[in-house]
Parts: structure tokens; C-alpha cells; sequence
């Protein structure tokens, strides 16, 4: 047979590539040479009569046999007093002048500081990284001396926030304290900010409420001593905001289970940790298939005030159109709204797709409708990412097994053209191209895998094979995308297009490049026909590890549960094997090798399912519980695992 490219294909590569590395050659050629005086250190000359500052040696009072100035103890010391007879009007103008040159100096450090400062806490509150933000602060300067700068800003930001900030602010501090805050400086940001209160009302209406908090709860975390208030209020006016700050205080600390109150200070929904956002998520899309209410969904989503995670709500609606095909069009309804108002943006709505992406050949096996999720993709509206959908989807899969890889090149084959347009497709391989050197990094086969998605993507119509010579202008200079060295006996560098077109041009390369995964991909029909072999085999042979080593070279842990669902249907048809097959399953269940999870979900596939069973095998839902009672009273089944086929 022979090669996939044409002659005329073969040779349009050949003369691409030859020019492409010429020009490359031609700028590293210019690049590296200078013209005579037009190098980067060219015309850096360094003055030889400039030695000194041009004044007379020791202020005049140098010279030899002298007893230098009349009432000078040291060299240098000026008298600055005008009814001094040495006193000099030049000297104290040249003093003054030093002494506001260095002032200014030292203001102007200062407000670079404060505004570092501010991009520190900004980005805190938008990311919440804890460690981000103390290395940044460390890395900033002297917080030994200037760390107040830092605890006023972040306090006086957070005042003009809502509670999640300010809980985000007070663990911070928490945080901080004794490892890159001293209690010195945190004391000091502190008064700073009781000094200007006034100030801190005119922006913030309840300062004063919310600033008798920030102490409070400082004072309950150990980042300020109890006794602070009384320092910095010490002398206050009746009636005046620092009086009733300090009263505030006072009674935010003498109240009854004051420490549990202070640590709850800025509600029960600030500052929740990342359980506890996810259930939120949860609940809010949970009722939003319920209601169908978009608005609502998205005022609840504003409110958690967490648009870094955004891309965990998209990847929980994904995963819920999956499970349940009823809530598809409500799940793209939703995310195309979202999309439109940029409540979610671009990016958190891709990287919810790649998240799911990534597990999209395991959820497949759990679910078999999973693979719509290109059909998600179209209706979404948002071609834009297909391209991002493309490169992070083999991106992932270079980092697997065969198998995943496999899945990966069926799943873009499946795809194109109906959801991922041929430009598309284009870009995104191009994408990965551009992004070779960074993949070497991670994956040092990448090289090799990169040639073998490219071959597969050509052989399966997916990029046209005149893709390997038209992305070549676009992939950067000195790039693994076009020249990547490999170990030859020559050491000559071959590029990834290259080896590609290489793999192309041999013979029977088709099929070579459709089994180029070793057949690692299985289909559904494929896993369980092999899983119900090895059930009919045990029903004659008895042997349950021959069962358990069918499982094992599976690898398919998270599939289990067909196992189980297709050993309870033949003991449904077979009622003389049902205690054979009962007694497989307690087998693989103590040895570990079906978790109690997956029994569980294979058992309430079966409940679910159970009308049509009993259309089949009348005694099915007798003999069903007569199974979970005995998985029950062996053990094989813990309580807590049966209740979910309850």
C-alpha cells in the first residue's frame, strides 16, 4: 500500500519546511552580529576629571600648621545658629535642602509601598490565597518597619467590602501574625486606623460598628491584647466616635460566649472554606432545576461573592445534565445566560468545560449519555472556546494511559465536524504546537505523543494533511513546535511536523496510526461483553479469581457497578446460580475488590430498574431483598453504604 500523503503533498511539506527553517537561520544569522560602536554597551564612557565634589579641601580649615575652624570639636559640623559669628546663611540653606531631599525621598517610598500594598490585598480578596499574599508581603520590603502600611490598607479596604472580604481580612491577619506581621506593627495599623476615624466615617457610615469588630476579633485571635482600646481611647470626649468605639469594643467583649460570637462576627456564610462553597453550589443549582428560575440562580450566585470558582458551578451543571438528560436544555438556558451577562466569564466557563473534560472518558462509563456534552458545546453559543476544548482535551490525555489517549482521538473524530468546526480544530491543534515547550516540561515523551495525536487527527479527516505545512509560519521561532532536537546518532534536529509527516509518508501508515494507542480504548459494549463472559465463565467454572482478574486488567474501578448489576439479572434468570452468584459477590467485596460504593450503586441500579426486571423475572423483587438481607446480616454491605439503595 502506499504512504497516505500524495507525492504532491509530500513535496508541498518538504518545500515548506525547508523554508520556514531558512528564515529562521536568516534571523539568527542578523541577530547575532553588531556594527562597530553599535553594540549594547556602545558610547559608555567614564569621566577621569571629575574626581571629587569641587569644594576646598576640609571646608577651608585644611591646610598645614593650621588649628582648623575656631570652635569646631569635629570635622564637618556647621553652626547653624544665627547669632553663632561663624554662622553662614549658605550652610544652613545646603542643610535644609538635604534634610527635604531626604524627606521627599522616604515619602515617595512610602507611597510606592502603600500602592503595592493595595495590589497585595486586591488580589487577595479575589483569589484568597493565603500563602500568595505572605509571600508577596515578604518579598515586598521592610515589613518590619512598614508592615502597618499593610494591616490600615487591608482593615480600611475590607470596612468598604461585604462580610466575605472582611472575614477573608480577619483571617489574614490571623494568619500573618507572629510569622511575617510582628504584634508590634499590627498594633500600630491599628491605632492608625482608631486615628482616623473620623476620616474612615465620612466613606463608611458604621466604621464605627464594623471597626469595633475588626478589635474585637482581633483581640479573640490573639493579634491584639485586650488592653489596646483602652490605650489608644484613653482621654476621649464624651460623646465623641472614639468614646463610643471604645464602648462597642467593650461590649463585643463582655458579652456572653463572646469568643464563639466574635469568630461568627461577619455571618455564617463569610469566609467559607471550599466544602462548604461547593455545597452551596450544590444547593443553588439544585433548586434551580427545580424552579427554573435563571434570576434567582444568579442573584444567589452574586451573593457568594466568589467569581474565581465559577467554573465549579459550570462543572456541577455539566455533570447534572449527564445524570439526568430532562435538565439539559435548563442547564444550557442557565450558562448561556451567565455567559451573556458575564456573571461567568470566558475563562471560568472554559476552565469548567476542561475540568470536565478531563473526566469525560470516565464519566462516559458511568454514564453512557455523558458524551453529549458536545452538543453542550454547540448549543452553549460560544465557539470561541472550542479551540481551548481541543488543546486541553489532548493536553490531558498526553498525561494518561493508552486508553484515555484512544478516547481522546475518538472523541475529537466524533466532534468534527458537526460541533468543532475545521478552523477550530486548526487553531487548536496550532495551540498545541505553540505550547510544546511548555508540555516538555511535564511530559518529556510529549514530543512523540504530539506526532502521534497529529497523524491520528489527519488520518481521521479531523486536520486536513495540509495542515502540517500551513501552521508552520504561525509556531514561534527556536520553538519545539517546529524544531525539536532528539537523540540521533548524527544529533540532528528533527521537527514534530516532521516526524509527523514522516510517520505519514510510510507505508500502511493509515493503519498503523488507527491502532497507534495499542487499542487502549474500550467501548461500553466492549467492557461489558467482557464482564458478562467472565460471569458466565464463573456460573461454570466457579473460580471467582479468574472474575477478579477479568476486573483488575479492566482497570476500570469506577465501573464496577455493572459487575454487580449483571451478576443480580442472571441470578433474576438463573434462580438455581443466585446463591453462586451472591456468593461472588461477597467474595469480591471482602477481598477488596469491588468497593462497597460500587456494590452499592450496581444494587440501586437494580431497584431503580426494578418494573422491568419484574417483567422479565416475576420473583425478581423477592429474591432482591432476600439479597440485601443477607449482604446485610454477612457484612459484606455496611449500614450506612445499604441505605443508599433505600
Amino acid at each position: 500500500m502506499s504512504s497516505f500523503l500524495t507525492e504532491a503533498q509530500r513535496a508541498a511539506l518538504d518545500a515548506a519546511l525547508a523554508e520556514r527553517l531558512a528564515a529562521g537561520a536568516g534571523k539568527a544569522a542578523k541577530g547575532s552580529h553588531h556594527a562597530p560602536g553599535t553594540g549594547p554597551h556602545a558610547g559608555d564612557k567614564k569621566s577621569k576629571s571629575s574626581k571629587g565634589s569641587g569644594a576646598t579641601k576640609k571646608g577651608g580649615a585644611g591646610g598645614k600648621f593650621t588649628w582648623g575652624r575656631m570652635l569646631e570639636g569635629e570635622e564637618g559640623v556647621s553652626a547653624l545658629d544665627r547669632n553663632d559669628p561663624n554662622y553662614d546663611s549658605d550652610e544652613e540653606r545646603s542643610v535644609l535642602m538635604a534634610a527635604n531631599s531626604s524627606h521627599s525621598r522616604v515619602q515617595a517610598e512610602v507611597a510606592a509601598y502603600k500602592q503595592e500594598v493595595n495590589a497585595i490585598v486586591e488580589e487577595y480578596f479575589s483569589s484568597g490565597d493565603v500563602s500568595n499574599a505572605a509571600d508577596s508581603l515578604s518579598e515586598l520590603g521592610p515589613v518590619e518597619t512598614m508592615g502597618h502600611y499593610f494591616v490600615k490598607r487591608l482593615v480600611t479596604l475590607a470596612l468598604d467590602r461585604k462580610d466575605k472580604e472582611r472575614e477573608m481580612a480577619s483571617s489574614l491577619l490571623s494568619n500573618l501574625y507572629a510569622e511575617v506581621l510582628s504584634g508590634e506593627q499590627v498594633q500600630k495599623g491599628f491605632a492608625r486606623l482608631v486615628e482616623s476615624l473620623d476620616d474612615l466615617l465620612l466613606d463608611v457610615p458604621d466604621a464605627v460598628e464594623l471597626l469595633s469588630l475588626f478589635i474585637a476579633r482581633g483581640v479573640v485571635d490573639d493579634v491584639l491584647p485586650p488592653a489596646c482600646i483602652q490605650r489608644w481611647a484613653s482621654g476621649a470626649p464624651e460623646g465623641s466616635n472614639l468614646a463610643a468605639l471604645k464602648a462597642r469594643c467593650e461590649l463585643h467583649l463582655a458579652a456572653r460566649h463572646s469568643a464563639e460570637r466574635m469568630l461568627r462576627c461577619w455571618g455564617s456564610g463569610a469566609g467559607q472554606s471550599y466544602a462548604e462553597t461547593k455545597e452551596r453550589i450544590a444547593k443553588l443549582l439544585s433548586e434551580y432545576l427545580d424552579s427554573r428560575d435563571a434570576a434567582e440562580a444568579s442573584r444567589c450566585l452574586r451573593g457568594l461573592s466568589v467569581p474565581f470558582f465559577h467554573h465549579e458551578l459550570v462543572k456541577q451543571a455539566l455533570h447534572a445534565a449527564m445524570e439526568t438528560p430532562a435538565h439539559t436544555e435548563a442547564v444550557i438556558a442557565l450558562l448561556k445566560r451567565l455567559s451573556e451577562s458575564s456573571e461567568v466569564n470566558s475563562s471560568q466557563l472554559a476552565k469548567g468545560f476542561q475540568r470536565t473534560a478531563a473526566n469525560l472518558a470516565d464519566t462516559a462509563l458511568d454514564n453512557p449519555a455523558a458524551p453529549a456534552a458536545g452538543a453542550w458545546l454547540l448549543e452553549l453559543g460560544q465557539p470561541g472556546l472550542h479551540p481551548l476544548f481541543v488543546k486541553q482535551v489532548v493536553t490531558l490525555a498526553m498525561d494518561r494511559r493508552d486508553r484515555e489517549r484512544e478516547m481522546a482521538s475518538g472523541l475529537l473524530s466524533e466532534l468534527h465536524p458537526s460541533v468543532i468546526s475545521d478552523d477550530q480544530m486548526v487553531s487548536g491543534f496550532t495551540r498545541l504546537l505553540s505550547a510544546a515547550d511548555d508540555l516538555v516540561l511535564d511530559i518529556p515523551e510529549a514530543v512523540h505523543l504530539l506526532s502521534l495525536f497529529l497523524g491520528r487527527a489527519v488520518v481521521d479527516e479531523v486536520l486536513p494533511p495540509a495542515f502540517l505545512a500551513s501552521c508552520l509560519p504561525s509556531l514561534p521561532d527556536g520553538g519545539l513546535g517546529i524544531t525539536v532536537v532528539q537523540a540521533t546518532v548524527k544529533g540532528l534536529g528533527i521537527t514534530v511536523v516532521q516526524a509527523t509527516g514522516a510517520m505519514l509518508s510510510q507505508r500502511h501508515a493509515a493503519e498503523r496510526l488507527q491502532t497507534c494507542w495499542h487499542g487502549g480504548g474500550l467501548s461500553l459494549e466492549d467492557v461489558r461483553k467482557q464482564m458478562r463472559d467472565a460471569l458466565d465463565e464463573f456460573m461454570v467454572a466457579g473460580s471467582s479469581s479468574e472474575v477478579a482478574a477479568v476486573l483488575k486488567d479492566l482497570g476500570l474501578p469506577h465501573f464496577h457497578h455493572e459487575l454487580v448489576k449483571a451478576a443480580v439479572e442472571l441470578g433474576f434468570e438463573y434462580p438455581d446460580k443466585a446463591q453462586q452468584l451472591t456468593g461472588l459477590l461477597r467474595q469480591l467485596s471482602g477481598s477488596g475488590v469491588i468497593s462497597s460504593t460500587q456494590m452499592a450503586q450496581g444494587l440501586k441500579r437494580i431497584k431503580d430498574s426494578m418494573a422491568d426486571e419484574t417483567l422479565d423475572a416475576p420473583g425478581a423483587p423477592a429474591a432482591f431483598e432476600k439479597l440485601l438481607a443477607q449482604a446485610a446480616a454477612e457484612g459484606w454491605l455496611p449500614a450506612e453504604t445499604a441505605a443508599l439503595t433505600a
